[in-house]
């Protein structure tokens, strides 16, 4: 995977642009653009009413919170790589065990 290196890029531009920040508040800056992404799909679907129709507005939402998420992820040490895995690991247990990948009762 290329995750990491895509991690590594996004650790310099922040290093080299000033916007690192806390986790606590790049925690709430990801909610924040998830909020964004939310609201491209209510307005793509007439709040539920319509086939969903996306906007290129939507594309640029996505892009924010991946930017903020990988942002996230470097200022906790969390190596994007090795995460994802376990969680597809997790996943695939979980499937196995009991048919299904959600985690519901």
């Amino acid at each position: 995977m290329k995750l990491n290196k895509l991690a590594e890029e996004i650790a310099q531009f922040n290093e080299e642009n000033d916007l690192n920040i806390d986790p606590k508040s790049r925690l709430l800056d990801l909610y924040s653009e998830m909020g964004e992404v939310a609201k491209e799909i209510l307005k793509g679907s007439d709040y539920g009413k319509e086939d969903l129709s996306l906007s290129n507005d939507f594309n640029d939402e996505i892009g924010d919170c991946l930017y903020s998420l990988i942002s996230l992820a470097n200022e906790t040490d969390v190596n994007l790589e090795e995460s994802l895995h376990k969680v597809k690991q997790k996943y695939t247990a979980r499937k196995n065990k009991t048919g299904d990948i959600g985690s519901g009762a």
